[in-house]
């Protein structure tokens, strides 16, 4: 059986691991920067943009009702460009990370391209059911 979340399951999925992501990048990694190898002020940068997807992860959990469609394209739209400017600071910075650190972002990555996935298959679907019934 494949997983195949519900959008509200996927709001609350991105609103979690955004809130994860905005602790460890915010606050423990910092503590961490010769482990990790990035700056304390990079990880913390990319913590307040975590943070910013996951308040507006969460509204979107609660107010996930008949315009869901667009609030899920919004967050996904919004984890792509954090998956951009996590990867530029990663490619940009690469030389400095340990392999702590590049574990790290390489599972941070993929996990969010995972959901930028299934948001954009739960999105579109919906967009194509709209569409059918005109």
């Amino acid at each position: 059986m494949v997983f195949s979340p519900t959008p509200r399951q996927l709001f609350l999925i991105d609103c979690l691991g955004a809130w994860f992501s905005a602790l460890m990048l915010g606050f423990i990694l910092p503590l961490m920067t010769g482990v990790i190898g990035l700056p304390q002020d990079v990880l913390q940068g990319l913590g307040i943009c975590a943070v910013l997807i996951a308040v507006y992860g969460t509204c979107c959990y609660g107010w996930a009702g008949r315009h869901w469609r667009w609030l899920m394209a919004g967050i996904a739209f919004a984890n792509l460009l954090y998956m951009c400017l996590s990867l530029g600071l990663v490619v940009w910075l690469y030389a400095s990370l340990t392999g702590l650190g590049k574990v790290y972002f390489a599972l941070e990555l993929g996990i969010i391209g995972v959901l930028v996935y299934w948001e954009l298959r739960v999105s579109g679907n919906a967009y194509n059911m709209v569409n059918d019934r005109t």
